[in-house]
């Protein structure tokens, strides 16, 4: 049962939409709901119209998805190694691309500090030489990383460049060693001088622990043309931290994910899994939101002291709320069944945990009715790329 919280909120996420959803509201009327600044409106649907809903926001994730594979990132990659159901037909040029760089890499004079990226020793430039399949180095410039190579074994050119730059890092002490963690930087790849990805680190500050460094504040933002993923933790008290992910590509494909997590005391040192009190927060997009509380302390309480957690703990320790556009479709519970399979040594008993979405009206579903065909569908838009799914399982 302990691999539920693992795929709990994943899964919850999958349930939102990806371009903006358009609501069936055949038989909606409009309420509204006063704020203290601001009046927002509420649809009410059928359980019907909320079902074709949910079907249209796992379509849309489809379609997401689609924008990405068809995306200057997505198609660069599997350019660069020609990538074709699921096998890498220049896997020779790739792997002496970067075998060849480790040559390069070798005959540089590293400091004694083994545990900390050597910034200093890698600035200037490293080009690929197409003719010869070697790599060259000049010092310059002395400030970030360049690294240039061809997009693919068909170039007569460098036309990628990855930069490394503007890198600063921490010494932390953890379990009485000493380690070097990035404190920010900037990483971008650019193919004909478009970008096609970039990592910024901004911000990361870690409190030191003896055992694992404890995050206090981190900004960080991912671009892979066409997303844009961006990431922001905060301690706001000594025993809350607080968390927002935003994923968009600047039209329609937009997600937030917001949460907060209590603890029980600030001895970071010495924290059980019962000290972890809570974690609560939303997941948003569009018109959907999902809003979430688990009880984490009494359900890893419960846990530590049984062998099993049964589906009245889990689901009494949990409130899980699904909304279109300010309308409450129903709950999300888990339901746990197992069946007896006989077979020529006897037989065993099948255990199966499913989330259950209980409609307004009374009835529910299993979210597979949603889930299997939506992954269906993402198997079968990805296999030019990654070839037959079961293969690779």
């Amino acid at each position: 049962m302990k691999k539920i919280l693992a795929v709990l909120i994943p899964t919850l996420f999958l349930a939102l939409g990806c371009k903006k959803d358009k609501l069936s509201t055949e038989t909606q009327t409009e309420t509204q709901t006063e704020t203290q600044t601001e009046t927002v409106a509420v649809l009410e649907t059928t359980v019907e119209e909320d079902k074709v809903n949910i079907t249209n926001s796992f379509e849309n994730i489809v379609s997401c998805m689609s924008t990405m594979k068809d995306g200057d990132l997505m198609t660069a990659f599997v350019d660069f190694a020609n990538i074709s159901n699921g096998e890498a037909l220049d896997e020779d040029f790739v792997e002496d691309l970067f075998e060849n760089m480790e040559d390069a890499i070798d005959e540089i004079d590293f400091p004694e500090e083994d545990d900390r990226l050597p910034f200093e020793s890698f600035t200037g430039t490293w080009s690929y030489n197409i003719s010869n399949s070697t790599w060259s180095h000049v010092n310059s410039p002395s400030n970030k990383i360049l690294v240039k190579f061809p997009s693919d074994k068909y170039q007569t050119s460098n036309n990628v460049t990855a930069s490394l730059s503007d890198y600063k890092d921490k010494k932390y002490v953890i379990d009485m060693d000493d380690v070097w963690l990035p404190e920010s930087f900037e990483l971008a790849i650019f193919k004909d001088g478009v970008e096609l990805a970039g990592l910024d680190l901004n911000d990361l500050d870690l409190e030191e622990s003896n055992d694992l460094p404890f995050p206090t504040n981190l900004d960080v933002s991912l671009f892979l043309k066409p997303f844009t993923f961006s990431f922001k933790e905060q301690r706001t008290s000594s025993k809350e931290f607080t968390a927002e992910a935003r994923f968009d590509d600047g039209s329609n494909c937009d997600y937030v994910l917001n949460s907060k997590l209590v603890l029980a005391h600030d001895d970071y040192d010495n924290i059980a899994d019962e000290d972890i009190l809570s974690l609560g927060g939303f997941v948003s997009h569009n018109e959907m939101r999902i809003e979430y509380f688990l009880s984490l302390g009494e359900i890893f309480e419960i846990d530590n002291a049984n062998d099993e957690l049964s589906d009245d703990d889990m689901n009494n320790n949990m409130d899980i709320k699904l909304f279109m556009s300010g309308s409450k479709i129903g709950d999300i519970t888990i339901n746990t069944t197992s069946e007896e399979i006989y077979d020529d040594w006897g037989g065993f008993t099948e255990t199966s945990t499913d989330f259950i979405i209980n409609y307004k009206n009374g009835e529910s579903d299993n979210v597979d009715v949603y889930l299997d065909p939506f992954i269906e569908d993402l198997e079968n838009l990805f296999e030019s790329i990654t070839g037959d799914f079961e293969e690779i399982l």
